[in-house]
């Protein structure tokens, strides 16, 4: 279970109690009302006739969607608790500081020390960067990455065949 950040909503901290943005949302909501479900139908079962002769339908109803609901609620926490551990991302290194020195495509219109896009393959698909340079670029010329600046999460791109460095990062900016 994540842990909630400082003012946040009660719907927030249901979500993470059940796992919810940990797995699936389908695969919880669907463990949820199954499970809702077979706790109501066993209830009104077992408990319905006798509930049914002191109390309204409606009472009946309520008193059993809220306990089942509980009940369920429980169930599913036990139940995602679990499986999240299949969902969980590993470490990834397909952006950030670890393009610089790799190449890439411009796919905007130009670059120029304010604005730019580059697309950079890296096995699957291609990941769509924001990239800047006081050297100019136009639509499809290839670039090599040579800076990344986290305050902008923006990189700095030069061309091909100019003598780069290890690269650098910026912390400021």
């Amino acid at each position: 279970m994540i842990a909630a950040p400082p003012g946040a909503s009660v719907m927030y901290k249901v979500c993470n109690l059940i796992n919810l943005g940990m797995v699936p949302a389908t695969i919880v909501l669907t463990l949820l009302v199954w499970k809702m479900w077979l706790i109501a139908l066993f209830g009104t079962y077992y408990f319905g006739a006798a509930l049914g002769a002191s109390l309204p339908a409606i009472g009946v109803f309520l008193i059993i969607f809220f306990i089942s609901l509980i009940i369920a609620f429980i169930l599913t926490i036990a139940t995602t608790w679990p499986i999240k551990k299949l969902f969980q991302k590993g470490v990834t290194y397909h952006g950030r500081e670890h393009l610089i020195g790799g190449e890439c495509v411009i796919t905007s219109s130009g670059v120029d020390n304010s604005y730019g896009r580059a697309e950079v393959a890296i096995g699957g698909s291609p990941i769509i960067i924001d990239v800047v340079s006081d050297e100019t670029f136009k639509k499809e010329d290839m670039a090599r990455i040579v800076l990344y600046n986290k305050v902008k999460n923006t990189y700095t791109i030069e061309t091909i065949n100019k003598e780069s460095g290890n690269g650098n990062i910026l912390s400021e900016n």
